[in-house]
Parts: structure tokens; C-alpha cells; sequence
């Protein structure tokens, strides 16, 4: 069975060489029985991966007129047209993973596909901060290392955790049944979360929460509300046994309109998620047996499970809390322009968080 990776791809200022591509490219065409597709939405063409025969390339030069602004919704699927692969894990450029990890991904896809074709797997993602992804002793970090150190709560390598993520291994076949991601995202954000909302509606882990349609977002996984805290449900595990990926920094101005969509695609996701909750089926009665079970009230047991889960992997509670909090000692430092950024892009969670930090105080 063969694997294909999707790789939505458009030159970014800080990266003109294409390094990050170019890196993550050559350790996919690494791995045994897989194929690599890279939709290419730049102005120019990245060149090195042209008329490669080991590579799927497409060049689609950014068409401002039909697509505003780019997206990353519209560039997956055009990738997936272009796939071979039973199933289908989709990457971004800025991701790397222990390449141990990566070999397993075939495996798990033939476990899914004994499962449902409906299966699927996500992974939880780290995001280094700027001075850890520029730091070149960074690369000889282990993922134990990653993970001892977020377990730890300290923040000088991690600045923050994604469990829900666009790391996923799905089925081909049920990704086009589903539709595919909504392209009515453009720019960043919204696309990703909206289809494994999909995904999560069609093989539950558990029943859905009441405010399963809230976007609600937290720094820490033991604060997450709505739909976020249930498909934490999902990627836990994975983050205990190692399986996770690591984000390099990036700068994100809001200066450039693909960053400035966030907003709007924030509220279209809410919309988008409470139309699935609306006019779709019914979940399937039959709780996938392989998480927790239907027993399961996630309103009222989320922090025990997250605690029983960590000690199960031997994190005792509360020596290692980083899923819930910085060490106490732990500098945040929030230039002006994250503020700004916050302020712009979430004005509500601004205002809740600055009154939160004075009651602190």
C-alpha cells in the first residue's frame, strides 16, 4: 500500500532557497513505499523539484484574481488529485519528526485500514520558539528531549503544543467522499479544523460534549474547551509514545493578507461546524473502542483523563505539569507585536487574559 505525502506549498520571504522544502522533500523520498506530492503555489517555480521523477510537482502560480490570497485548502486537494495512495498524510513545510516516527506511518495506515475506512490518526504538533528553530543545536534534540522538556513546563525550546493538528492519516478514498478541505478558507487557518471536526463526527471516540461547536483556544491542553478539548481526545497518546512533530518558527505579519484572514476564518469555522452539527447524520452509536469508551462525559472527566493518561505513561502528577501550566519560574516574554497580533485576532480572548493576568497580579 502505498502512502502519499501532501505537501501545500508557496514561497515564503524568510525562505527564497526553498530550504524548508527542499529538507523535508529529501527525507520523505527516504521512506519506503510512499510517494511525495507538492502542490506549488509560488510565483516562480521551485526549480530543484521540477521534472524530478521521484517527486509529483506542481506548479500553479498564485492567481490573486481567482484565489485572493493563498490557500492552503485549495492546494491540498489539488494535491490529492495528483496522489496515488491508498491514504493520504498531509504535511507543511515547516514540520520535521523523528525519522523513526516517519517509517511508522505506513504501518499505522495499514491498522486504520483494518479499523474503518472512516480511521483516522492525528498527531500532535511542538512549536519551537524563535530562538530554539534558529538554534542549530536544536537538530540534535531527541523527541524525548522535546518532551521531557514540555512535560517539564518549561518554554525556552517549546513555546506551545497543538494535540488537534493538520498531522493527519486518513483515507483516501473517505477524504473525497467528505469533500475534501472547504476552500472557502483562504489564508491562514480554519480549513485544518473544520475537516477533522468532520472526521471526529464520522468515527467518535467518545459522545460529543455540548459545546462541542465552541472555539475556544488555550495555550495549555488542560484548559481546552469546545471542540478543541474533545480531539485532544484523539492525539494524546501519541504524544507519550513519541509520535508527535515539531514546527519551526516563522514570522507571521499581519502585514501580509494570508495572516490577516485568521479572523475571518475563525468565524466561518463556527458557522461551518455548527451547520455539521445541524444537518449531518447522527454519530454512529459504536464508540471506537480503541480511546475511551461511551461512558465517557468529557465536560465533567477531561482533567482526570488527561492526568491518568500521563501517569499511565509514568509522568507523575504534579512533578511534570506542563499540559497544564508553565513551571512557576518560567519567563513569558510577549513582544508588542504578539499583543497587537491578539488584540486584532481575538479581541475576546485579549480581554480575557489581560483581566485574568490582573487578578494574578
Amino acid at each position: 500500500m502505498q502512502l502519499s505525502f501532501i505537501i501545500p506549498y508557496a514561497m515564503r520571504s524568510f525562505d527564497k532557497q526553498h530550504q524548508r522544502l527542499l529538507s523535508l522533500v529529501h527525507t520523505l523520498l527516504l521512506l519506503p513505499d510512499c510517494e511525495v506530492v507538492v502542490y506549488d503555489m509560488s510565483v516562480n517555480k521551485q526549480t530543484d523539484l521540477e521534472g524530478r521523477p521521484d517527486v509529483t510537482y506542481t506548479h500553479e502560480p498564485l492567481n490573486r484574481q481567482a484565489h485572493g490570497v493563498f490557500s492552503p485548502a485549495y492546494a491540498r486537494n489539488q494535491a490529492v488529485r495528483r496522489s496515488k495512495g491508498e491514504y493520504l498524510f498531509f504535511m507543511d513545510v515547516d514540520l520535521t519528526a523523528d525519522f523513526t516516527f516517519l517509517q511508522s506511518l505506513t504501518a499505522k495506515a495499514n491498522n486504520l485500514k483494518k479499523i474503518s475506512s472512516k480511521a483516522f490518526d492525528m498527531f500532535p504538533c511542538f512549536y519551537l520558539t524563535q530562538n530554539a528553530s534558529l538554534n542549530q543545536n536544536t537538530n540534535n534534540l531527541s523527541p524525548s528531549d522535546y518532551l521531557l522538556s514540555y512535560m517539564q513546563g518549561e518554554n525556552s525550546i517549546i513555546e506551545g503544543i497543538a494535540l488537534a493538528s493538520s498531522c493527519l492519516l486518513v483515507n483516501k478514498t473517505w477524504f473525497n467522499r467528505l469533500g475534501g478541505f472547504d476552500e472557502s478558507f483562504v489564508g491562514h487557518g480554519g480549513e485544518d479544523l473544520y475537516f477533522i471536526c468532520q472526521l471526529a463526527w464520522h468515527f467518535p471516540c467518545a459522545p460529543l460534549p455540548t459545546d462541542f461547536k465552541k472555539n475556544i483556544k488555550a495555550l495549555h491542553p488542560g484548559d481546552y474547551k469546545g471542540f478543541r478539548r474533545y480531539l485532544s481526545l484523539y492525539a494524546l497518546e501519541h504524544l507519550f509514545k513519541q509520535h508527535f512533530f515539531v514546527h519551526l518558527w516563522h514570522p507571521r505579519p499581519l502585514t501580509q493578507h494570508y495572516y490577516r484572514r485568521r479572523k475571518y476564518n475563525d468565524v466561518y469555522l463556527i458557522k461551518k461546524i455548527q451547520d455539521l452539527l445541524i444537518n449531518q447524520p447522527e454519530p454512529l452509536n459504536n464508540i471506537h473502542a480503541g480511546f475511551v469508551n461511551k461512558d465517557f462525559r468529557i465536560e465533567h472527566q477531561y482533567l482526570d483523563w488527561l492526568i491518568e493518561k500521563q501517569q499511565e505513561y509514568h509522568w507523575a502528577y504534579p512533578k511534570y505539569n506542563g499540559l497544564f501550566c508553565w513551571q512557576q519560574h518560567a519567563v513569558i516574554k510577549r513582544p508588542l507585536w504578539r499583543k497587537i497580533r491578539k488584540l486584532y485576532i481575538n479581541p475576546k480572548l485579549f480581554t480575557r487574559d489581560f483581566f485574568s493576568k490582573i487578578q494574578k497580579q
